[in-house]
């Protein structure tokens, strides 16, 4: 949430100031390097040497030439082999177990000596210091282990001076357990599911030690599920219980569920999983189910409540797609009671320009923008009896093409073809519409990714439903793959970039915020500073409204929602499911006064879609009380998985994760193995103690300096870009 106008925009790139809404700090990776004549710096010997064809910077800091990273640069003090290398002079950065750290550490009194016409992006300033990053124990929580199967997992540490020496402590089991004190991997072996506390110590040459306490899992050899997969119809009046029924996990069970539409008549008990009620409220009911064992392992499953007293509506849901801009038209049906009847919607809203008739049809022009549509309808018969039930209507094409570098994603609805009577489905790609074509997909998924498009063509594709032995053409589309542009903004209709196109949605706590009048170019497009002279920028971060959208944040105590949302689209490009690093968010972390190691992080947690609404969710991990001065929340070893803003950007290249700083995800973390690709993301900022954790529970904690926490204003996660890496 750092807020300077753009009218200050020179004077921080000079200074490295930042003007905030509470007071005055200094973070030295707050503007641009202009590219003027370099200065020596006269606390460090500055050595140029030829590395790879490159000229590089050594600095001799009193002690003899520092370690060089692989381009021949310095690496901070207590980093060794980092795993990504960007940024430029003053502003360098490297990159260690998912975080970014800053290489050099000015010090207020550097930073202010500073003189506009004395810096280009190479040059350190006088007064400059090798960081050194404090020792701080940089893993995640241990992954569960399974009883009778041999684990092992690795610990890490950054910052202190090395060799480290490992030790722990385990409540329970340590006997079957062993931890490496030279390497940090602990190994062994359970037969019995295990519940435990694990305290992980680590100690490095200087004598100084840091500890963090995780739980630690083995689970039984039979997974977590539901075994109740549904429930008989209720008769209207009637009193009734049905007790949900688990297996595998470690006891005891813990039940919840959620409902859109149940009626409050039923209840659910949470620890025996005993569901009942008076039923009266006549209707289909969907509720999704979760159990949750002593390990806070869950399993889900949906049931379907049918209330009927003789009447019932026979369509099924959700129903076929509409296609944006298209006329649509659906006749409801009922069975039961005494015609005629009569239809209305009782719950939600349907797309604007579309009604329902009291005969039960559904007719209009479809909205031009793809949505997902919830409605409740219900219909009564001439005697007075009634039934209602849910639908969902997606306005989408049935079948989704979705162009981007030499590839092309495409999607539809597996259970809508079902529900149209299709078995499977073949996609069939030509040159031309009236050929079939090629087949490039065959199979009962809901997406695919065809490779090898050249920049320019357009192709053709055909979904066909697949029914008994024969085949019916259900859907087309055509696409046409633009020229890439890498490092700037598209042109609509011209070319096509990596980065997000569009805003589908923008929750703030409060109207307006910093950045709000600039949105979507602030947050559409890649990560550079606004009219900045130079593509790439080394910069870190932007700070101006018209480079960042603050989305804000409050303490949960206060009992109002915690965090603002954001929801982007993907147009001309996709995220593909492929090797490693998917895509990176951006947002404008910063270091306060200038110290390296005390950050302003403004945690999100990240959601993805390939269908606006079906969302799924990066598991976020916090690791509290990893020892040092600085507190949990200005640590990044703190945010120790799954979350965005706690890394500050580069400058260098937005899609390529060992370059540009920012926070990196990786789509096969979310486990969805039929998922490959994807086009919505959504962002959501944590506020404090507001969300648990998915490792052990934990309240995460957001920083409160500086207004950050007032729900408004700049306060909350502050987005800048978000770029895919494989698209």
């Amino acid at each position: 949430m750092q807020r300077p106008s753009t009218a200050l925009s020179v004077l921080l790139t000079v200074f490295g100031v930042l003007v905030l809404s509470c007071g005055l700090f200094f973070g030295y990776q707050s503007g641009r390097l202009p590219g003027m004549a370099a200065h020596e710096s006269k606390s460090a010997d500055l050595t140029r040497l030829a590395t790879k064809g490159k000229t590089s910077v050594v600095a001799d800091f009193g002690d003899g030439l520092e370690l060089l990273g692989a381009d021949g640069h310095p690496l901070p003090k207590g980093i060794t082999n980092p795993e990504g290398e960007g940024g430029r002079g003053i502003h360098r950065m490297v990159l260690k177990h998912g975080v970014w750290y800053p290489v050099y550490d000015p010090g207020d009194g550097a930073l202010l000596a500073l003189k506009a016409q004395e810096l280009d992006p190479d040059y350190i300033p006088p007064g400059t210091k090798l960081n050194e990053v404090p020792l701080a124990i940089a893993s995640a929580s241990p992954t569960k282990g399974k009883a009778g199967e041999r684990y092992q997992f690795p610990f890490q540490a950054v910052g202190g001076e090395t060799p480290y020496q490992w030790s722990m402590r385990l409540s329970e089991g340590a006997d079957a357990f062993t931890l490496d004190p030279a390497s940090g991997v602990l190994s062994g072996q359970s037969e019995q599911a295990l519940k435990a506390e694990l305290q992980i110590a680590v100690s490095d040459a200087r004598g100084q030690t840091v500890s963090v306490l995780y739980a630690f899992n083995i689970v039984p050899k039979e997974p977590l599920a539901i075994t109740t997969t549904g429930m008989e119809p209720v008769a209207l009046g009637e009193a009734h219980a049905v007790q949900f029924m688990a297996a595998g996990g470690l006891l005891p069970y813990r039940w919840s569920m959620t409902s859109a539409d149940l009626p409050a008549e039923w209840m659910l008990e949470p620890d025996s999983g005993i569901f009942s009620g008076t039923a009266m409220t006549s209707g289909e009911f969907a509720i999704e189910l979760t159990v949750t064992d002593d390990q806070d392992s869950t399993a889900s499953q949906r049931i379907t409540v049918k209330v009927s007293g003789g009447l019932d509506i026979t369509t099924a849901s959700p129903l076929l797609p509409a296609a944006p801009g298209g006329s649509y038209a659906k006749d409801f049906e009922a069975s039961g009671g005494i015609a005629p009847y009569s239809w209305s919607v009782v719950e939600g809203s349907l797309p604007v320009s579309m009604q329902l008739s009291s005969e039960g049809r559904l007719s209009g022009n479809a909205p031009a923008h793809e949505a997902m549509h919830r409605f409740t309808i219900e219909v009564a018969d001439s005697s007075g009896l009634t039934f209602r039930k849910a639908f969902e209507l997606a306005i989408r094409d049935a079948l989704l093409a979705i162009g981007s570098h030499q590839k092309v994603g495409l999607a539809w609805s597996q259970a809508e073809l079902a529900q149209a009577g299709f078995s499977g489905v073949t996609i069939t790609r030509s040159t031309s519409p009236e050929e079939s074509g090629a087949v490039i997909y065959q199979g009962v998924g809901s997406n695919t990714v065809d490779r090898g498009i050249p920049t320019g063509a357009t192709v053709y594709y055909t979904l066909w439903g697949m029914q008994g032995s024969g085949s019916t053409a259900y859907a087309r589309s055509q696409v046409t793959l633009l020229p890439m542009v890498k490092n700037a903004r598209a042109t609509l209709g011209q070319t096509a970039d990596p980065f997000a196109d569009a805003v589908v949605s923008f929750a703030p706590l409060t109207g307006g915020g910093w950045g709000a009048e600039f949105m979507p170019s602030n947050v559409t497009g890649p990560p550079w500073i606004t009219n900045a002279a130079g593509t790439p920028q080394t910069y870190s971060p932007a700070s101006a409204a018209t480079d960042v959208l603050s989305l804000h944040a409050r303490d949960a105590a206060s009992g109002a929602p915690a965090g603002g949302a954001i929801v982007l689209e993907f147009k001309d490009n996709i995220i593909e499911a492929g090797p490693g690093i998917d895509f990176s968010v951006f947002e404008n972390v910063f270091f306060i006064r200038a110290n390296s190691n005390n950050r302003f992080m403004e945690p999100a947690v990240v959601s993805v879609a390939l269908f606006e609404g079906q969302w799924f969710r990066f598991p976020v991990d916090v690791v509290p009380g990893s020892g040092g001065s600085i507190p949990d929340e200005s640590s990044p070893t703190y945010y120790a998985s799954g979350f965005a803003g706690r890394n500050a950007t580069t400058g260098d290249d937005p899609t390529d994760p060992t370059r540009s700083g920012g926070d990196a995800f990786d789509l096969q973390a979310l486990g969805i193995p039929d998922l490959t690709w994807i086009r919505f993301i959504k962002i959501e900022a944590t506020g404090h103690n507001a969300r648990a954790d998915d490792a052990g529970g934990q309240l995460i904690k957001h920083t409160a300096t500086t207004d950050a926490l007032s729900g408004q204003r700049s306060s909350g996660f502050d987005l800048d870009a978000v770029s895919a890496v494989n698209y």
